[in-house]
């Protein structure tokens, strides 16, 4: 497999967790008479929420830019890379909803160590994704990337 098609695999599953992250925020459903009144109250009561996604996505963008710079480095790949790499896809599918579960209970002790946990394995895997190509050559770090 060319490593263009990860990079094309990669992209889409970042572009579709950034996506579903916002799919969390829903606009308040407010009777006419009492917009005035409520709108205020219910746009507060989704910071939690909105904090969630705005750190989620930030998250996100820092792994795929960890990865995007990585691949200028492969020249190739096997079977065990290509799994590792869906290993951390996995993990990277999965932040949305741990950022949901933390935006919709952020006092929660179980909904914070189930994000924490995520963007641990998140980290760890993108590590993984770096480290195995280095160990079996699959990686050129003599080459001079281009890393826009």
């Amino acid at each position: 497999m060319k490593i263009s098609r990860l990079e094309s695999l990669r992209d889409g599953i970042f572009a579709i967790a950034l996506t579903l992250l916002v799919l969390d925020l829903k606009v308040p459903q407010i009777k006419e008479q009492d917009i005035a009144i409520n709108l205020a109250s219910q746009l507060l009561s989704l910071l939690p929420n909105l904090l969630s996604y705005i750190i989620s996505f930030i998250v996100i963008g820092v792994l795929w830019i960890g990865h995007h710079n990585q691949m200028h480095f492969i020249e190739k790949t096997d079977r065990n890379f290509l799994w590792i790499n869906m290993i951390f896809f996995l993990t990277i599918s999965f932040i949305p909803f741990s950022a949901a579960l933390l935006g919709g209970y952020p006092f929660q002790k179980i909904s914070i160590i189930i994000y924490a946990l995520n963007l641990i394995f998140s980290e760890f895997m993108l590590l993984a994704v770096w480290n195995y190509p280095i160990k079996n050559k699959l990686a050129n770090l003599e080459a001079t990337p281009e890393l826009t």
